[in-house]
């Protein structure tokens, strides 16, 4: 095992040689096929300056469909490759446009950018340059490399080609360099404000907490968050992949800045979730009351995973949809399957089952209890200290 262990995450428009850039340096394979990438992880080993470093590889998709999941990459990055490809002049214009403002946003401002022109292979064929052509446009060159190098205050400026294995040597060895040499971003590791920047700056909050809201889909997660944050009750279902809201809350005559982070619950995602878990402050895990397949994977499904990802995190249980108990039409669906709405004393057997800090009930649509659960999430979040795990980096793949 390496004594040094950094974290490089690559951006860039969707298709720009990204994953075959890594997948060259790792595997010495050339893909010869394109495959979007959601998220793919990996590890290398590097040898800089007569050290061996363990050097972690965070893939990101550069379409614009996955804006809002890509930031999940970036906590603890310590050096970003941002790519564009040589025959794409518009990968090019986006480098300014787009990932800069990001990855800054994101990273902070001491986190190094090697700026990397992709397919230098292409630069001179015939067919990409007649293409071009058709369009007023040529490939990029190396001084309009350098001169976005320039602008954008990149650490260096590298140009490579996957397919031909030319300057992708280089390129690790400069970025491991950097990273070697890079302070982590520290002034709110844990948040990344998806959607926060939308409606609001950020309020300089003298305590700020991360709280993540787990359970089955549809068991009213979205709308419990949307209420505390908004005050307005989403009358359609929206089925959340990721989303991040803020919010202040006074706790005992403290000011706190809340990071709320929304989950899917669906098994399609069961992959892409544990990407929110980190330096989690606390966990809103929700049932529904009218809904007791959602009580039962609690235990079954819901409290091992926030186990296995947030040990020692504080688990505030929630029974979504209170107003719903004695719904005579919840009530006559319900039993043609010889169920019932989940009662508070389940709900609190429950809670002792699965060793929850505490068992709170509400109604978003009623607004009943909703500010009591985000007061006692907070409360249990300023006694958190975070878990540190061990630094071994867990390859993981995302497909």
């Amino acid at each position: 095992m390496s004594s040094i262990r950094r974290k490089l995450v690559i951006v860039g428009d969707g298709a720009c040689g990204k994953t075959s850039l890594l997948s060259v340096f790792s595997h010495g394979i050339f893909p010869e096929f394109h495959a979007p990438t959601v998220f793919e992880n990996d590890v290398s080993n590097i040898e800089v300056d007569g050290k061996m470093m363990e050097l972690e590889l965070w893939d990101t998709a550069g379409q614009e469909s996955y804006d809002k999941l890509r930031p999940l990459s970036y906590p603890n990055s310590d050096v970003v490759l941002m790519c564009f490809s040589i025959d794409i002049p518009d990968s090019l214009a986006n480098v300014h446009e787009k990932w800069v403002p990001e990855v800054r946003h994101f990273c902070g401002q001491s986190v190094p950018l090697i700026l990397v022109g992709n397919k230098i292979d292409l630069r001179h064929e015939k067919n990409a340059m007649k293409e071009l052509s058709n369009f007023n446009q040529a490939p990029v060159t190396i001084e309009e490399g350098r001169a976005m190098f320039e602008r954008i205050k990149a650490n260096a400026y590298m140009e490579c080609s996957a397919k031909t294995r030319e300057g992708v040597g280089d390129v690790f060895e400069t970025a491991a360099k950097a990273a070697l040499e890079t302070k982590l971003y520290k002034p709110r590791p844990w948040f990344v404000p998806i959607k926060v920047y939308r409606y609001r700056e950020f309020i300089m909050s003298a305590v700020r907490k991360k709280l993540v809201i787990v359970g089955d889909g549809a068991c009213g997660k979205t709308c419990l968050l949307y209420v505390f944050s908004k005050d307005e009750f989403p009358e359609t279902h929206v089925p959340t992949v990721f989303d991040t809201y803020v919010a202040d809350v006074e706790v005992d005559g403290k000011m706190m800045e809340l990071a709320l982070w929304d989950t899917a619950g669906q098994e399609d995602y069961d992959r892409l979730r544990p990407l929110s878990y980190p330096d989690t402050h606390v966990v809103l895990m929700c049932f529904s009351v009218d809904n007791p397949d959602s009580f039962e994977n609690i235990p079954e499904k819901w409290a091992p995973e926030i186990r296995h990802f947030c040990p020692n995190v504080p688990i505030i249980l929630v029974g979504n949809k209170k107003d719903l108990r004695h719904n005579e039409n919840v009530k006559r669906e319900l039993a043609i399957y010889k169920r019932v709405p989940i009662s508070s004393e389940e709900g609190s057997v429950m809670c002792e089952r699965v060793k929850a800090h505490a068992y709170l009930e509400c109604s978003a649509k009623t607004r009943e209890g909703v500010r009591d659960v985000f007061e006692t999430a907070a409360r249990a979040a300023l006694k958190t200290k975070l878990y540190k795990p061990n630094k071994r980096f867990q390859r993981c793949r995302i497909l």
